[in-house]
C-alpha cells in the first residue's frame, strides 16, 4: 500500500505541478509561485491525514508516563 501511494505520488505530482503552470499560462513568476504553492497545499494535507488517521495506540508505543520512569 505504502508503495502503491508513494509511486502514484511521484507520477501524478508533476502532472499536477505542470496542469498547474499550463493553467496560469506557462513559466512565469505567477505560475511558478501559484504551483509551488500547490505542492505545499499537498504537503500539508498530507501531515494532515498522518495525524488524522494514527491510531491512538500502536504496539512497541511507550505513553509519556512510561517514559518518565
Amino acid at each position: 500500500m505504502h508503495s502503491t501511494l508513494g509511486y502514484a505520488g511521484g507520477f501524478l505530482g508533476p502532472l499536477a505541478l505542470g496542469a498547474t503552470l499550463d493553467l496560469l499560462g506557462g513559466a512565469s513568476v505567477v505560475g511558478w509561485g501559484m504551483a509551488f504553492g500547490h505542492v505545499t497545499v499537498a504537503v500539508l494535507l498530507g501531515a494532515l491525514a498522518f495525524v488524522w488517521l494514527r491510531p491512538a495506540d500502536l504496539a512497541g508505543d511507550r505513553s509519556a508516563a512510561t517514559t518518565r520512569a
